[in-house]
Formats: C-alpha cells, sequence, structure tokens
C-alpha cells in the first residue's frame, strides 16, 4: 500500500498567482501477489490518480481522475512449458472529454504469452496475443532526406517535376540509394484506437523421437517443418464495431477504419536441413501491409512458393538452386497507377566456393521475368563476389553484376516499371561494389563501402562512397 505525490509550483513575477506549469499530481495505490521466487506467480494492483492544474494562487479541481487495474502472473508447469499474463484496465476522465470527438474513456491491454516443448523436442510452439486500446495523436507522412545519408527509402522524379511526392517513394534493391526516412508529423488532434497482435511459431522436428528409426522411418526422421505467422493490426474506434471485432485478428475492417495492417505467413518445409550432402526446402511466404497515408490507404501484397535444393560437391564447393512463383499486387485508394498486379517467375543457381576460413568466392546466375496484361520485364543477371577475412583484424568484401533488363510495354505506367525494373533502366547494367573494414584498435572499427553503376543507354557512371569510424565500448 502506498502513498505518491509531485507537486511543482511556480508563482508569476510580482505575483502570487501560480504559473500553467505547475501541477499537482497524486497516486494511491495497492498491490498484492505471490513471491517472486515462486515459479508460479500472480500479482494484483489497483492506482487511483489525480492530476490538478495551477488555479490562481492554488489549484484546481482534480481535471484528470483515473482507475487502473492490473493482474500480472507466471505458470512453470516445468521446464517445458511457460504461461504468462498481462491484464490492464484503466478508466480515464479528463474534464475535456466533451471537447474530444474520439474521447475513449476506457482503456486496455492483455498480453498472453505461451511457450512450449513436447516429446523431446518433436514439437516445439511459442504463442504471443496482445490487444490494446487507448488514444494516440493523428499522423501526417512525409518523406524528408537523412542527415547521415542512411535511409529506408529512394526517389525517382517520375513526373519531372522536381517534387518529392509520396508517390513517388519507393525501396531500392540497393542501399546507398535508400537515403530518404519516413517522417511522421505529429498532430495535435487524439483519437481513439485498438490494436491486436498475434505472433505464432511452430517447429515440427520427427528427428527427436526418430533418431534410430530404420527403413521408412529414417526417411519420415529427415523431413522437419516451420512453420510463423504475424499479425499486427490498428483501427479507429468505431462503436458500429462489437468487442469480439477488435478481439478477432482475421476481421476484415473496411479502409474507413483501419490505419494499418500487417500480416505475414511464412512454412518451410525441409529435408535433410543442414545435414548430410544435399537438401531441399519447399518456402511458402505471403505478406500483405496496408498503410493510411495522407491521401487514403496504400499496400501491396505477395504471394511466393520457391524450391530449394543444396548440394555439397565437395568440401570447397557448394551448389545452390532456387526456383520460385508468385505474385505481387499494389493497391492505393488515391493513386490510380499504384493500382496493379503482376506474376514474377525466377530461376537462380549459386556455386559457393570456400576455399577456408579467410576465403570465399560466389559465383551466381538469375532469370527472371515479370508480367501483368500490359507490361513484360525480363532479367538475365550474372553475378561474381568474394569475401576476404584477415585473422579478425579487416574484411574486404567485393561484387561485380551484369543484368540484362529489357521491358515492353503495351500501356505506360511509371509506377509499375519502377518496381517491376527495381529502380534500374532497361538495358545492360553494371553494378559493383566494394567494402573495406578494419580495425584500427580494440574500440574502433573503420568501414569504407563504395558503390558503383552504369547502364548502356548513357555514358554516365553512378558512384556513391562513405566512410564511418564505430567506436565499440
Amino acid at each position: 500500500i502506498g502513498f505518491f505525490d509531485e507537486i511543482k509550483t511556480k508563482s508569476s513575477k510580482n505575483t502570487e498567482l501560480l504559473s500553467g506549469s505547475s501541477f499537482n499530481w497524486q497516486n494511491y495505490y495497492f498491490s498484492l501477489g505471490s513471491s517472486t521466487k515462486n515459479p508460479n506467480q500472480v500479482q494484483f494492483k489497483y492506482i487511483y490518480r489525480t492530476e490538478q492544474n495551477a488555479y490562481n494562487s492554488s489549484f484546481a479541481a482534480p481535471q484528470v481522475v483515473s482507475h487502473t487495474f492490473n493482474m500480472t502472473g507466471a505458470i512453470e508447469k516445468n521446464k517445458n512449458q511457460t504461461l504468462k499474463w498481462n491484464l490492464s484496465y484503466r478508466n480515464f476522465v479528463s474534464s475535456d472529454s466533451l471537447k474530444q470527438k474520439n474521447e475513449i474513456k476506457n482503456n486496455y491491454l492483455g498480453r498472453i504469452e505461451y511457450n512450449g516443448q513436447f516429446w523431446r523436442g518433436f514439437l516445439r510452439t511459442n504463442s504471443l496475443y496482445e490487444v490494446k486500446a487507448g488514444r494516440e495523436q493523428k499522423t501526417q507522412i512525409t518523406f524528408v532526406k537523412a542527415t547521415n545519408g542512411y535511409g529506408n527509402y529512394a526517389w525517382k522524379d517520375l513526373n519531372n517535376n522536381g517534387i518529392f511526392e509520396i508517390n513517388e517513394a519507393y525501396i531500392s534493391a540497393f542501399n546507398y540509394e535508400n537515403i530518404y526516412v519516413k517522417y511522421y508529423t505529429i498532430l495535435p488532434e487524439y483519437i481513439a484506437v485498438n490494436e491486436v497482435n498475434w505472433n505464432q511459431f511452430l517447429w515440427i522436428q520427427p528427428k527427436a523421437i526418430l533418431y534410430n528409426a530404420k527403413g521408412f522411418g529414417k526417411i519420415i526422421s529427415k523431413i522437419s517443418n516451420q512453420f510463423r505467422m504475424d499479425i499486427n493490426r490498428k483501427i479507429y474506434a468505431d462503436n458500429s464495431l462489437g468487442i469480439s471485432d477488435y478481439l478477432n485478428p482475421f476481421y476484415s475492417f473496411t479502409n474507413n477504419n483501419l490505419i494499418f495492417s500487417k500480416i505475414q505467413f511464412y512454412d518451410q518445409m525441409s529435408f535433410q536441413k543442414n545435414e548430410s550432402n544435399w537438401g531441399l526446402d519447399l518456402e511458402w511466404n505471403y505478406n500483405d501491409a496496408k498503410n493510411i497515408q495522407s491521401n487514403g490507404l496504400d499496400g501491396f501484397s505477395s504471394n511466393v512458393f520457391s524450391l530449394k535444393s543444396r548440394i555439397n560437391l565437395n568440401r570447397t564447393f557448394t551448389l545452390f538452386s532456387r526456383i520460385s512463383n508468385g505474385t505481387r499486387t499494389n493497391k492505393s485508394d488515391f493513386f490510380a497507377e499504384r493500382n496493379f498486379s503482376f506474376v514474377h517467375n525466377e530461376i537462380e543457381k549459386n556455386l559457393s566456393c570456400i576455399f577456408n576460413q579467410q576465403f570465399k568466392l560466389d559465383l551466381t546466375g538469375t532469370y527472371w521475368f515479370k508480367s501483368t496484361t500490359f507490361q513484360y520485364a525480363v532479367n538475365n543477371q550474372a553475378d561474381f563476389s568474394v569475401k576476404w577475412s584477415r585473422k579478425n583484424n579487416g574484411l574486404i568484401e567485393a561484387r561485380f553484376t551484369t543484368m540484362f533488363l529489357s521491358y515492353q510495354k503495351a500501356t505506360p505506367n511509371s509506377q509499375v516499371e519502377l518496381i517491376m525494373l527495381n529502380g534500374l533502366q532497361a538495358g545492360t547494367n553494371y553494378i559493383w561494389s566494394l567494402n573495406v573494414g578494419q580495425k584500427l584498435t580494440e574500440y574502433l572499427q573503420l568501414n569504407v563501402l563504395y558503390n558503383g553503376r552504369k547502364n548502356s543507354a548513357s555514358d554516365q557512371i553512378v558512384h556513391s562512397a562513405n566512410m564511418e569510424v564505430r567506436a565499440i565500448f
């Protein structure tokens, strides 16, 4: 049981009146729980809080009154299973509630996490489910140039007007071009929001119980499967929706309710993963992301299936292969040219040569084509890369890429061309990079990075370089 009181008083000049920065905050709390040494724990806590602002020479009646109830706990049945939870409810009332259109008085937070391992590791699972309700300030999105040159987005002036427009931002395949960051401007208006998160991981490994099996059981023991699911959604509070709608991570909200949404499914079935002289991986990767912009929702989705193989020819040479088929779809409420979908098929071969612990060489060949109803792109690509580490004192990495890009269009669309060609131009593209890292002292690391590229249709060569010194404490 406790009490917390924080008072700040500051009088105005030549008067006894309190300034607007004065305040009086009071917290009364009560908690009851089990010993922290007990593997099975539970704790309950209640907080009563008031906030008072200055009024003349004293403080006014409480402007904010809130009641918070919180319960946390953990259950550890054995070393193989744990369950943790956190449940909170807060009733919040302020004197200016009537001034806020979407003022929310009831805030809640629920979080449950479970970890389990069964049958000697045959099945492993991790689950995290979380729901929230509260308030946040409205934001407006713009793009600004990063002061240090390291950003997440690149810019291509599609209409040649010299103005950075939202639909001209994209993620370049070359990191040195991503020099812009997404900047969120906080607006003074608060809105009621609800959020739900669900993360699920599942790993099945028959080898844990069939390690001595023979015949058909031995074949089954070489198969493993990993599944991962991540769902994150945030929406505006709406009186027409019930509590079950907010708690359901798969509920289909309208674009008018949605603030952002991110859904990812990933599954990998493997045969002889990280063992023997060869192995196979069958993968499925699904992504769906939506984010509210200044002019409505903007998002994309992708659905890709891949088959990968690995063959260890000997201790030095390893051959990797990948074939994939998928689709990508872009959606935009405001920019009509950003509404499109295309098929993406790709074949890749890689020969990795590890001569010793310090020297590695990679030769890669890639072919892909992307197609919509009105656009078609083909790429033939060859990569040569070398990596040389010098006994923990330094690292040198070099890469050279030749890309033969062709692009045909029945109907022009600069957005489709930008994404299909990854920001490059049709024709022969030469791309090279050099990264040198040197350990100066025990606490100082020097990195020098250089990138260059050239297109056969232009005499111009683009050079980009940067240097950094990193201190390690």
